[in-house]
């Protein structure tokens, strides 16, 4: 398994200037990682946020976009799992997504955070444990080198890069440029 030190786990944001509209193929291949969906079924637009299970500002991230959902009815945030801080990440990681309920299980998780989070079952998915490396090598192409990083594409056609957690106001921007 790859393993990344996840550099620059960054309390703050950073915002890295819009790539150049993707090449074909480029932004559908981010709806080919292995994601947990939250907000819409039928989303006009998506973000997607690589997220480690042992990352304390992905949580805060997770906690900062929960009431915002709501207000975004069209919107879908792809929680895109990797495994980049600890040795607990690759298991967690391959606890939710073998859930019978990926969704229920990372929510379930996020709300035990502060108590260690959801516990992990025995696992030995090799399938899934490619799936979670892929991610990760999808997040590197991306130049996102710590957690949490978000990506999002803009009715432009470029696709934006976040590191770190952004304040309540940009998080509303990115939801309402989204697409």
């Amino acid at each position: 398994m790859l393993r990344w030190i996840a550099l620059g786990l960054l309390a703050f944001s950073t915002l890295a200037p819009a790539q150049p509209a993707p090449s074909s193929g480029a932004w559908d291949s981010l709806a080919k990682t292995t994601w947990v969906a939250e907000g819409s079924n039928k989303p006009a637009r998506q973000v997607y946020v690589f997220t480690d299970t042992e990352c304390r500002y992905c949580h805060k991230l997770w906690k900062a976009m929960q009431p915002m959902l709501a207000a975004y009815p069209d919107l879908q945030v792809r929680n895109v799992l990797v495994a980049v801080i600890s040795d607990d990440s690759q298991p967690r990681a391959e606890t939710i997504l073998s859930a019978s309920n990926p969704k229920r299980a990372f929510a379930r998780h996020q709300a035990l955070f502060e108590g260690n989070g959801l516990p992990m079952t025995k696992t030995d998915h090799p399938a899934l444990a490619q799936k979670i490396e892929a991610n990760t090598t999808v997040m590197m192409s991306y130049n996102l080198r710590g957690t949490p990083g978000m990506l999002y594409r803009t009715s432009d056609g470029l696709i934006h890069r976040v590191s770190g957690v952004p304040d309540e106001a940009k998080l509303r921007s990115i939801f309402e440029q989204a697409r």
